[in-house]
């Protein structure tokens, strides 16, 4: 007798196109920071140290720590509203890191970046996992993590149109002021701010019952 082909339903492709956008917003907001170090270091006159630790200590130290604590929680709490609160929370992180005015608030925010994005692949990978069938769930789980490629490439396009062209861009915008802020914290507003409403999209996920 053939096997019966089992139908995904419109529930599991909305999921996956809201959660592979998540992450590309995910490793967006981790990313674009790299093409805007050298400003940064500049304007917050930061040594080489400083700059490693925001870099690369401040946020994959509490990612790994805290992602392993988010794998367990995840098991227990619902998925969506968590993965949206992390969402949440890293997009207002990268946007605070544009209005920081020191290493310290610069670090902090990076620490809650990371902190946020930990909630993002326990979360991510357990809900594709349950929503779509085993015979496509390879295909689902490799579509959403396509998103860390096309993420990392867009930041590097997209920092550098910041850095390059704010002083063009803000003269264009409505409210007085934007050019007395620099492209790199621009960068930071902008692809913050841009993942608020991407959570709210998260929470009309319909998550299945286990």
């Amino acid at each position: 007798m053939p096997a019966v082909r089992q139908r995904i339903p419109g529930a599991a492709w909305y999921a996956l196109a809201i959660l592979a956008l998540a992450t590309t917003v995910n490793y967006l907001d981790r990313q674009i920071v790299s093409i805007l170090a050298q400003s940064i270091k500049a304007d917050l006159r930061l040594d080489d140290a400083d700059l490693g630790f925001i870099l690369g200590t401040a946020f994959a130290v509490f990612y790994s720590v805290v992602g392993i604590a988010m794998g367990r929680i995840s098991d227990f709490l619902p998925r969506r509203k968590l993965m949206a609160f992390g969402l949440a929370l890293w997009s207002i992180m990268t946007a605070l890191g544009g209005a920081a005015g020191s290493f310290a608030m610069l670090a902090f925010a990076r620490i809650g970046v990371g902190v946020g994005e930990a909630v993002a692949n326990p979360c991510s990978n357990s809900l594709l996992a349950d929503m779509f069938p085993k015979k496509n769930r390879a295909a689902a789980l490799g579509a959403n993590l396509s998103g860390t490629f096309l993420g990392g490439a867009i930041a590097m396009v997209l920092g550098g149109v910041f850095l390059q062209y704010w002083g063009t861009m803000c003269s264009a915008l409505p409210w007085a002021g934007a050019c007395t802020i620099k492209g790199w914290q621009a960068a930071l507003f902008a692809v913050g701010l841009a993942g608020l409403p991407l959570a709210l999209l998260i929470l009309l996920i319909r998550q299945p019952h286990r």
